[in-house]
């Protein structure tokens, strides 16, 4: 074999060790971006199902105190009051359409069924703040035959099981990444 042959198998022996080498770096790269993404997902998740969880509770107790005032000289919401709270709400359900919008098809069923169930729960504490100081009987009848079950679903069920699906979502993509 001649010094130039050497050379030349030498050369394509370098470039194809060089095109392996950038050939193993692009698909690193893609598999850790997929993983940095899906660790970005799920921190976002469950950053929303905090959020959620926490505004949630706090409607519950308001719900929970003026339920045991309704007896007293209750006057109705202002019109300024009800925005508030309607606000409020409609905040809590847009991020629960945002937590269905992040995660997977394969587990977005039960997402959807949690979305539909917060929604249902906030239009009957809606029902319930509407008519609390000018019908009481629809108030309290609206908040024991629809609220409290539903704020049991929502927040003793729903929400614990979608946090402890999150964290093993979490902990497994932190391994990945």
């Amino acid at each position: 074999m001649t010094i130039r042959r050497q050379i030349t198998v030498s050369f394509i022996g370098i470039l194809a060790i060089l095109s392996g080498n950038l050939f193993l770096y692009l698909w690193m790269d893609a598999a850790r971006n997929a993983a940095f993404e899906d660790l970005q997902r799920v921190m976002s998740r469950e950053s929303l199902i905090s959020a959620i969880q926490q505004k949630t509770g706090d409607y519950q107790k308001q719900i929970t105190l003026l339920s045991q005032t309704i007896g007293s000289d209750l006057q109705s919401p202002s019109p300024a009051e009800m925005d508030e709270f309607n606000a409020g709400l409609a905040q809590v359900q847009q991020q629960a359409r945002q937590l269905v919008m992040l995660t997977d098809a394969a587990d977005r069923p039960g997402t959807e069924a949690f979305a539909n169930t917060l929604s249902t729960l906030s239009e009957s504490w809606r029902i319930f703040y509407e008519n609390l100081g000018s019908n009481h009987q629809l108030a309290i009848t609206e908040l024991v035959v629809q609220g409290e079950g539903l704020e049991r679903t929502v927040l003793q069920d729903m929400l614990p099981r979608l946090q402890k699906i999150e964290e093993d979502r979490q902990s497994a993509a932190a391994t990945h990444f």
